[in-house]
Formats: C-alpha cells, sequence, structure tokens
C-alpha cells in the first residue's frame, strides 16, 4: 500500500506531467483588420477598408464544423486579432455554438479597447467570458496608438 504522502506526491506529478490527447484551447482570428497600428505587434494586421480579411460564412461553418468534431466537452476560445470587436458577429456565433456543444466553456476576447467597452460589455456580463488587452503605460503613450486614418478616438482609458 505505502506512504499515504508518498502516493499522493506522486499521483500529483503523474497529473503533471500527463499531456491530454483531447484538444481544449484555440486561438482564432475573425478578422485581421484592426483599428490602431501599433509599431510593436506581432499580429499580421489589415487596415479598416481591407477586403477579404475577416472570415468567411463558409470558414465560419467550417470552424463550427471543426468544434463539433473535437471529441472533449470542455473548451477555451480565445479571440484575437486583428481587432476582434470588428466582427462581434463572428464571435458571438462561434460563443453560442461551442456553449451549446461544450458542457464546460470559457472564452478570452483580446480587445484593444479602442471602440470604448460599450461594444465589448454585453460579452462580459458572461461568466465565461474575460477579456484581454493591453496597456502600454500612461495616457500619452497608449494614445499614440490610434492609427490616424482609422477614426478610432482615445476611448481606451475610458473603457478600461
Amino acid at each position: 500500500m505505502g506512504d499515504f504522502y508518498w502516493n499522493s506526491q506522486r499521483r500529483r506529478l503523474a497529473r503533471k506531467k500527463h499531456v491530454s490527447r483531447t484538444l481544449s484551447y484555440v486561438v482564432v482570428v475573425p478578422t485581421l483588420r484592426c483599428d490602431l497600428d501599433c509599431c510593436y505587434c506581432q499580429a499580421s494586421r489589415a487596415p479598416l477598408s481591407a477586403s477579404e480579411a475577416d472570415w468567411s460564412s463558409d470558414t465560419l461553418a467550417r470552424f463550427l464544423a471543426f468544434l463539433d468534431s473535437l471529441p472533449g466537452d470542455r473548451m477555451l476560445i480565445e479571440f484575437q486579432g486583428g481587432e476582434p470587436t470588428l466582427r462581434l458577429d463572428l464571435v458571438e456565433a462561434v460563443i453560442a455554438h461551442a456553449r451549446r456543444r461544450f458542457r464546460e466553456t470559457h472564452f478570452v476576447l483580446c480587445s484593444n479597447l479602442a471602440r470604448g467597452a460599450d461594444v465589448v460589455r454585453p460579452l462580459l456580463a458572461a461568466a465565461d467570458v474575460s477579456l484581454s488587452t493591453s496597456l502600454d503605460g500612461p495616457p500619452d503613450l497608449q494614445q499614440k496608438k490610434p492609427n490616424p486614418d482609422s477614426g478610432a478616438d482615445a476611448g481606451f482609458f475610458s473603457g478600461f
């Protein structure tokens, strides 16, 4: 039987080293368009006026079918971009589908908040939705981020 504490420690270590064969975390980019033009951004940004930088209805359908094909019952979906709030219709469609498909869900919306918090507030009312954003420093530095051609105001701090 062995020592209870030793067996407990062995079990904890075994769980830490176990790699699940079930995919339970995906990062999706529903649009490459962004209303900012940050020099340090690692994303493949497209201007607001870009055509074909957003998911098509066919791409959305194929992604939802992909979710349906997964064997697990838990899913974390992180929406990145571009700026995903530019296509909240796609974000909301994925969230609604995933909630029906999986027993346990969590969603992370990575937003620059340039459009203000009112855009994402309805989504954040749900317990399974979180927000991720980037604060670069004091207001004078943060307000240098907007692309002058985007029409984005300095809505970050009011949204934050």
